[in-house]
């Protein structure tokens, strides 16, 4: 399914990264990690204009201001969801991502500086079938193709 969002929506939204090779990546104040090549879900929200805040994190050059960020330089984002909900929604995406079959928590406090979560990213190290299919763990959930976002 595929919907528009223009720049009045607020919302929470799911980023899908593709990391080709191992890296050791320093991400802000998290300090070094080691990420393995494999597949990376990120989820946030953006209470104040989700397409902007999409068309940042499609691009990999840009001061990195969030943990997102420092990832971002070295993948590739490869697929998009988002709906146009609360932030509220933001830890229970995240958690239900987390329970999925393959799961791991890569980096903890990623993404949770403002929240009680352990993470809001996940590692997968082969394509999870919910990346394919969002609406197994959220059905509101829309796919954006990333090449709208530039």
């Amino acid at each position: 399914m595929y919907t528009r969002i223009d720049h009045t929506v607020r919302g929470v939204y799911l980023l899908w990264l593709w990391l080709p090779d191992p890296q050791t990546i320093q991400v802000g104040a998290l300090g070094s990690h080691h990420f393995s090549v494999g597949y990376y879900a990120y989820v946030g929200s953006a209470q104040n204009g989700l397409l902007h805040r999409l068309r940042r994190h499609g691009k990999q050059t840009k001061p990195l201001r969030w943990h997102i960020d420092y990832l971002r330089v070295h993948a590739e984002l490869t697929t998009v969801h988002a709906a146009p909900v609360g932030p509220e929604w933001e830890c229970r995406l995240a958690a239900a991502l987390r329970r999925q079959p393959n799961a791991t928590v890569p980096v903890p406090g990623f993404g949770s500086s403002d929240c009680r979560c352990v993470s809001h990213l996940v590692y997968f190290k082969e394509v999870p079938s919910v990346m394919c299919r969002p609406q197994l763990i959220w059905p509101e959930l829309i796919v954006l193709p990333p090449n709208d976002l530039q």
